[in-house]
């Protein structure tokens, strides 16, 4: 479990899964992160079986507000951090919280030495965490037709 000053960061299990896939499908996250198709739960149990995600809980409520974690990228050596919360609580520094977590996570526990962070050009948000988190930009790439901004952080 990772801790922060507002929020309780849980390993995912099958018990989140429920939550996570009606917050993967609010509009405003499954925009950017969904190429704003509908997610189905075949594959929100493919993401869970894939990438090593924590689900984000308000400390004081135990409600899930979304999940943060990693992933490995195939065909590629680099880690890249993933950040979903509830469209609700934007706007409110959780992201960055729950993020700078994960990376503390990575850099003190996991030994990475490098972590990077993808987002689309169009989801402004998405890319100042990464900033915030004191990830540097490094180059705009397409992906399934679609432009990415890629950013990337070092232990040092």
């Amino acid at each position: 479990m990772l801790e922060t000053r507002r929020l309780r960061l849980l390993p995912t299990d099958r018990t989140h899964l429920a939550a996570l896939h009606r917050i993967w499908n609010e509009p405003e996250v499954r925009r950017y992160l969904w190429d704003d198709q509908p997610v189905t739960w075949e594959q929100a149990e493919g993401v869970l079986a894939s990438a090593s995600l924590w689900t984000v809980l308000a400390k004081d409520t135990g409600e899930v507000l979304g999940c943060c974690g990693l992933r490995a990228i195939a065909g590629e050596e680099d880690i890249e951090i993933l950040y979903a919360l509830t469209t609700p609580v934007r706007g409110q520094g959780l992201t960055t919280e729950a993020a700078s977590a994960v990376i503390q996570h990575a850099f003190t526990t996991l030994g990475l030495p490098r972590i990077i962070g993808r987002a689309n050009p169009l989801n402004p948000a998405s890319w100042r965490v990464l900033e915030k988190l004191g990830f540097v930009f490094e180059k705009q790439v397409r992906e399934k037709g679609e432009a990415l901004r890629c950013y990337a952080l070092s232990k040092e």
